[in-house]
């Protein structure tokens, strides 16, 4: 839909659009070289075999999973979005007051946060084989970011009790970014 009205390729519209205004550098929507040094691997295992899934052939523009990004980026990005720089102030409005179905609403969780009035905002992005949360304050002026890789388990097709871990490990990711956060921001009044 983005591409019909644009009249661009998705890629394209992140790339002008949103990568390059937010200064995201080591963000693309390319095929990784697994080989490259740096890259964080994933791993799962299939079949009792383990397998690197690090390639992203099958993600490549796809605008459901197939951004490839530094943590730093990451970060640049919930800053742009929060303080207004990434979507419009009505989009952002409703970003953060989107009944959807609570906390979760238009791409992003809500959380008390103990710095100000305002509440803080996470995204995750969970494969089988990488975890990743990043917060933001309310106003764009803490953000905190992790990915972790799990160990490799098996898909949730071999073994569903995989899914109980990673929603586990997203829980302790997501409360130890908070905490980070609740340490270095300034209390509410």
């Amino acid at each position: 839909m983005l591409q019909t009205l644009r009249h661009k390729p998705f890629i394209q519209i992140m790339q002008e659009e949103v990568f390059e205004p937010l200064g995201l550098k080591n963000t693309s929507l390319d095929r990784v070289d697994p080989h490259e040094t740096g890259l964080l691997h994933g791993y799962v295992t299939l079949r009792g075999e383990r397998v690197d899934t690090t390639d992203n052939t099958f993600a490549v523009g796809n605008p459901a999973g197939g951004a490839v990004s530094t943590m730093e980026d990451l970060n640049l990005l919930m800053a742009g979005i929060f303080q207004g720089r990434a979507v419009s102030a009505s989009s952002l409005r409703e970003m953060k007051t989107s009944p959807g179905f609570r906390p979760y609403g238009l791409g992003v969780w809500e959380h008390g946060d103990g710095c100000s009035k305002d509440s803080r905002h996470e995204g995750r992005g969970s494969f089988w084989e990488y975890q990743t949360v990043a917060v933001s304050s309310g106003d764009g002026l803490y953000q905190a970011a992790m990915t972790v890789t799990t160990p490799p388990m098996p898909t949730e097709l071999e073994d569903p009790s995989t899914q109980d871990k990673r929603d586990y490990l997203n829980g302790r990711i997501e409360s130890t970014l908070n905490e980070a956060l609740d340490r270095i921001c300034s209390p509410a009044n």
